[in-house]
């Protein structure tokens, strides 16, 4: 029940964001560097702690949702109170997006790639390296995110040889 109503809200997400393919034209190469510069934007906000720049960057209506390290985040109230919270706890030294990939059409973009983020927090350096994938829709010719997924890879646990389950 549940992931059908996850399924049902994507497409109706989906939906919202196509309709205005009908009204607005698209410069292929300028929609790629406008999407291309989200990431810069986001890059910028974080090395500044600049809760305010990142929001500017979600979009109001739908509501945005943020799979992030903490769980999911489904408002901009929400996704503002765990950019305040990270913020509180740490100050960015760096952060870097490597293997960046952007796929889009007029209105809808997916963009996917690898961060490494260099934080600061009670005095020492720490060093997170993990995978982003953003969903963003193109409103009165800005592009803004809709939907995040932020994850830090982890090492799966040892499961026992199969031998040893059938014992």
């Amino acid at each position: 029940m549940k992931t059908n109503r996850k399924l049902i809200a994507s497409a109706a997400l989906a939906a919202l964001l196509l309709v205005p393919a009908c009204r607005e034209k698209g410069d292929p190469k300028a929609d790629l560097a406008a999407v291309s510069g989200v990431l810069e934007q986001v890059a910028s906000a974080m090395k500044a702690g600049d809760v305010d720049a990142i929001m500017g960057l979600y979009e109001d209506d739908p509501a945005p949702v943020g799979f992030f390290i903490g769980g999911e985040m489904t408002g901009k109230q929400a996704i503002r109170q765990g950019w305040e919270q990270f913020f509180a706890r740490n100050k960015v030294v760096s952060i870097d997006f490597t293997d960046v990939h952007n796929k889009l059409d007029r209105h809808l973009a997916v963009t996917y790639c690898l961060w490494k983020l260099v934080v600061e927090s009670d005095g020492v350096e720490r060093e997170m390296n993990g995978r982003l994938t953003s969903v963003l829709g193109k409103h009165e010719g800005k592009w803004y995110i809709h939907h995040d997924h932020i994850s830090i890879p982890f090492a799966a646990p040892t499961l026992p040889a199969a031998a040893e389950q059938e014992q």
